[in-house]
């Protein structure tokens, strides 16, 4: 009896191993990190809202005024996968500054059951209303890798 459960599990092990893998391993998600500009340390900000241009959902975070205490060292939002460039706004509570992005777009083709993964990378900065940036990791990967200093 006992073999005829190992055997059932082998043969369902066995069926996993058709389903492809597909491994995709860009993303669209630019992190911004505020920092302190003569310490060179992590500052806090407080932001209402951050919204990107071109895309559908485009507010990524939203202070909804309970508590405008709330503070952040670093925001996360995405990129248009589907263009070059981006407008990035930054709703503070007293002013909003812009942040023009340059990318560039690089389809690639996995499997037929895959699909094609786009790879984002070459990140620049066209222009800003903030008084100092800079891009620190160009390759936009995943959500724990920085890619930009504002220096406050």
């Amino acid at each position: 009896m006992s073999k005829w459960w190992v055997l059932a599990l082998f043969l369902l092990c066995l069926s996993c191993l058709e389903e492809p893998d597909c491994l995709k391993s860009s993303g669209k998600v630019v992190k911004a990190a505020f920092i302190k500009l003569e310490e060179n340390e992590a500052d806090t900000v407080v932001i209402k809202s951050i919204a990107v241009e071109g895309l559908a959902d485009s507010v990524f975070y939203q202070d909804f005024g309970t508590d405008l205490n709330d503070t952040l060292s670093s925001v996360i939002f995405e990129v248009n996968p589907f263009a070059t460039s981006s407008i990035v706004h930054f709703y503070f509570p007293d002013d909003t500054l812009d942040m023009d992005l340059l990318y560039t777009v690089t389809t690639r083709f996995i499997s037929a059951d895959c699909g094609a993964d786009q790879l984002i990378a070459d990140l620049r900065i066209e222009s800003t209303e903030f008084d100092s940036v800079r891009v620190i990791n160009s390759q936009i990967a995943n959500e724990a890798a920085t890619n930009i200093y504002i220096y406050q």
